[in-house]
């Protein structure tokens, strides 16, 4: 059923037992506690909260010059949400990319040396850790590359 024709007191279709207009305003997690965490403990070069401008607009604003992130697509698979949203609208990936979160919403950046005592913290204050990708060297402006391709 394509999103132009559903009404928001109506089943939603990516999300059984919730109505299109509950799963849409479904509210953001708050990532505070386990990034106070993390920074508190020396782990983090950098964070970015994943919100309006997805991934590709978000990650560059943490970024210094003269860097950049790949990010491993094939890392994670689109949550009900995304894939519905892709299908339907039809939305392209890299649209997809640089509006939405895509299921990731928070970015925590960590030297090499750091990411497995990172991920045990996150770990322990209840995060979901994936490991995206990588910090390379990049053009002037801080860019994110991908490889792979997003997991429906």
């Amino acid at each position: 059923m394509a999103a132009n024709a559903l009404a928001y007191d109506l089943p939603a279709p990516f999300a059984p037992g919730l109505s299109l207009g509950k799963a849409l305003l479904e509210p953001t997690r708050i990532y505070v506690r386990s990034a106070l965490a993390a920074h508190r403990a020396h782990l983090v070069k950098g964070f970015a909260h994943i919100t309006g401008g997805g991934l590709t607009e978000n990650i560059p604003r943490v970024i210094p010059k003269g860097l950049a992130v790949e990010i491993s697509l094939d890392a994670w698979q689109l949550p009900p949400l995304f894939r519905w949203l892709a299908q339907e609208g039809p939305v392209e990936p890299s649209e997809l990319l640089r509006t939405f979160n895509c299921g990731i919403g928070f970015i925590a950046i960590a030297s090499p040396a750091d990411v497995k005592a990172l991920v045990q913290l996150l770990s322990h204050h209840g995060e979901t850790v994936i490991h995206l990708g990588h910090v390379i060297q990049g053009q002037e402006e801080p860019q994110v590359h991908y490889t792979g391709r997003l997991r429906a």
